[in-house]
């Protein structure tokens, strides 16, 4: 099956990056299909997002049923900026079930983003949920026409230099005989940190002061750290007062160092 994005146009910032990470285009896709035979009966439903702001969602559905045979196929797909950086959602079924004929299913849904980096940053990439029973997902990093990095699941980490760069997200699920059934369900996070001089230098300023310490002390209420938090000054997955300690020390020197 064959699936395509376009991008928009229209300029989309995420608010919490406007430093470090303008989004400057999105396109989404979904379609699904059934099928009974060789050639035989088929049904193809897609649905694409060819210029939206955020969130961008797509679904498609398909059905298709001979005598006591049924194929299903159904997908969806989710994402959205955030403070945080882009929440990634994406949902495919297909099964097939009675009858005495073959018969399938096929369900894919994909969404890409475009991007600016302003200044070296680190990424990483890392599902919240997932359910996934023979689906299957894809996830690639491109800069023009040259992948930067290509995965099949949905972890991994890296380093951005400044420069325009695309998103992809995709997920799938196959039905080819009967009875069969497959499928995913996936949430995914992928997270950009500006890499600084020091690490108590949140806004890379080349200073530790007030603007520093309030990043600090809104990470320091939390305590707990998401996938990336560069409050966690020794990587304990917490920012407590063991944190707070090395904070101190690098407030009170207030330059960073060369």
């Amino acid at each position: 099956m064959s699936w395509a994005f376009v991008l928009a146009s229209v300029s989309v910032a995420a608010p919490a990056f406007a430093v470090d990470m303008l989004a400057s285009g999105s396109g989404a896709a979904a379609s699904a299909r059934t099928w009974l035979g060789a050639g035989g009966l088929l049904e193809e439903r897609s649905s694409l997002t060819p210029r939206s702001g955020w969130p961008l969602t797509r679904a498609a559905n398909a059905d298709l049923a001979w005598g006591e045979g049924v194929a299903t196929a159904r997908s969806s797909i989710g994402v959205e900026t955030g403070e945080a950086g882009i929440s990634m959602s994406g949902r495919a079924f297909a099964g097939v079930e009675g009858g005495a004929e073959s018969g399938g299913a096929e369900a894919s849904a994909g969404a890409e983003v475009a991007f600016v980096v302003q200044r070296r940053s680190a990424w990483r990439l890392a599902w919240t949920r997932a359910d996934i029973r023979g689906g299957r997902c894809e996830f690639s990093i491109s800069s023009g026409d040259n992948p930067l990095y290509e995965s099949e699941g949905m972890n991994g980490s890296g380093e951005l230099e400044p420069g325009s760069y695309r998103i992809a997200f995709r997920v799938w699920a196959m039905a080819p005989r009967i009875p069969s059934e497959s499928w995913i369900a996936l949430d995914a996070e992928w997270r950009l940190n500006p890499l600084v001089v020091c690490a108590c230098d949140f806004d890379g300023d080349g200073l530790v002061n007030d603007m520093d310490l309030l990043v600090f002390l809104e990470a320091y209420e939390r305590m707990t750290c998401g996938l990336v938090c560069p409050a966690d000054m020794n990587g304990d997955g917490c920012v407590d007062d063991g944190d707070f300690v090395d904070f101190a020390a690098a407030y009170d020197a207030l330059l960073c160092p060369n």
